[in-house]
């Protein structure tokens, strides 16, 4: 026999009658040349948005404690346990052996809270695991974005899940590889829906792989890339679509330990983005508690950026939030302030956009870069962070395409001999 390979499908791979027999079919491919296939399978795009609309509609204001949201659940995870059964039949239709797998039935267990939780671990030597030695050429099909409970019952992940699915089977199964099968050809170094130009990496690092999806690339979920840095899994990302080559070929992106690299060889950094974010300013006179008021202010804050300066005619604290916490961080703020002289200044509708990626540690003038860059375009930074390995700055909603697409350009990804100055030369 060949290698074991896990394979994932997205839901937008799997979205109609014809996609999956395409899906279906490249499964057929892998085994055809002796390899032995697991696959794991989203809910078709848009279904799950449906449950959840469904299930509002149903909530109404009820109280979202663990109990009522674990019902929630159970009906999320209906769209995938559909995918896995259609895909099953699918694979028998081509003539294979095959069986679809939910969750309890892998031995798939989690925990934290319902609607987000985490895989503990696979028991029992996993129901897979015994398929597979009962059924040399099977094709075991299992769910995505879901485990059972300590309490036996159905949790679901956060978004993404079912890339962590894929990823702790294939660790469990010792795997050789897990290809994430999507609707793009490629990790990019920038979401190609705004910069068209963005160039596709041959391989890309965990930690590369990790800050991307950390600053808001939808690529890869976090969690299953820190599974797969942990176990040194190698995972690719490639298309689903019926022209591109099957996994076993290497198509596409293959995440591992080893430095970043694009398709033309070159290393490079990557630009994403994240919206929905709220800048909160507060100012106050210079004095003996400002310390004292900062630390309680601050107590307990998720900001992922926090400027602070002072001078002899005051202090300023600058910090970001997603907006959806804003309004309980502001009245944080207010009863820490009470009574004392501050001014507090918030501003809606900012994104944060971020250059990551270890190629910025030989980029000695980056972060200036970045900010000269975004001055002649005219465009306003509201906050800027920097670390050896990530560049991020708040900027107005509407300017994020832009942005993206200036920072892209400012790096010289399209051109692989000309720079913009001796300082990205870097180390090379």
């Amino acid at each position: 026999m060949g290698d074991l390979i896990v394979v994932k499908f997205g839901g937008t791979s799997v979205k109609d009658p014809e996609r999956l027999r395409i899906a279906a079919r490249k499964v057929q491919e892998e085994v055809c040349r002796g390899n032995r296939v697991v696959v794991v399978v989203s809910a078709k795009a848009g279904v799950t948005n449906d449950l959840i609309r469904q299930f509002a509609e149903v909530a109404g204001d009820h109280p979202k404690n663990d109990p009522f949201m674990a019902e929630r659940d159970a009906v999320l995870a209906a769209g995938e346990q559909i995918n896995a059964a259609l895909m099953a039949a699918q694979l028998r239709v081509l003539g294979l052996e095959s069986r679809s797998f939910q969750a309890w039935q892998a031995d798939i267990f989690a925990t934290g809270p319902h609607g987000a939780a985490q895989i503990e671990g696979v028991y029992g030597g996993s129901g897979v695991k015994h398929y597979l030695d009962k059924y040399l050429s099977g094709v075991p099909v299992v769910t995505g974005f879901q485990a059972l409970t300590k309490e036996r019952r159905i949790a679901t992940f956060e978004r993404g899940g079912s890339d962590l699915t894929a990823v702790v089977l294939a660790i469990l199964l010792r795997a050789k590889r897990c290809d994430i099968y999507t609707d793009v050809d490629a990790v990019r170094t920038a979401d190609p829906r705004i910069t068209p130009e963005a160039c596709s990496y041959e391989r890309i690092s965990y930690h590369d792989m990790l800050g991307m999806a950390q600053e808001g690339a939808k690529v890869l979920d976090r969690a299953c890339v820190e599974r797969a840095k942990n176990a040194g899994l190698i995972v690719q990302v490639l298309s689903s679509a019926s022209h591109v080559p099957v996994g076993s070929d290497l198509p596409g992106t293959i995440l591992s330990s080893e430095l970043s690299r694009l398709k033309d060889g070159r290393p490079a950094v990557s630009v994403s983005q994240k919206t929905g974010y709220t800048k909160i300013q507060i100012k106050w006179a210079a004095n003996d508690s400002r310390l004292k008021f900062a630390g309680a202010a601050l107590q307990g804050l998720s900001s992922e950026i926090i400027t602070f300066s002072g001078t002899e005619g005051g202090s300023v604290i600058e910090f970001s939030v997603k907006s959806e916490d804003a309004g309980n961080v502001q009245e944080q703020i207010r009863k820490a302030m009470s009574g004392q002289n501050v001014e507090m200044t918030v501003t809606e509708n900012l994104a944060k956009v971020s250059v990551t990626g270890e190629m910025l540690k030989t980029l000695s003038q980056a972060r200036m870069d970045v900010l000269a860059a975004l001055k002649g375009e005219d465009i306003d930074v509201s906050l800027f962070s920097a670390s050896d390995t990530v560049i991020s700055v708040l900027v107005s909603e509407d300017k994020v395409a832009d942005t993206v697409d200036t920072l892209h350009r400012r790096f010289r990804f399209e051109d692989p001999v000309q720079k913009t100055g001796p300082e990205l030369r870097g180390n090379s």
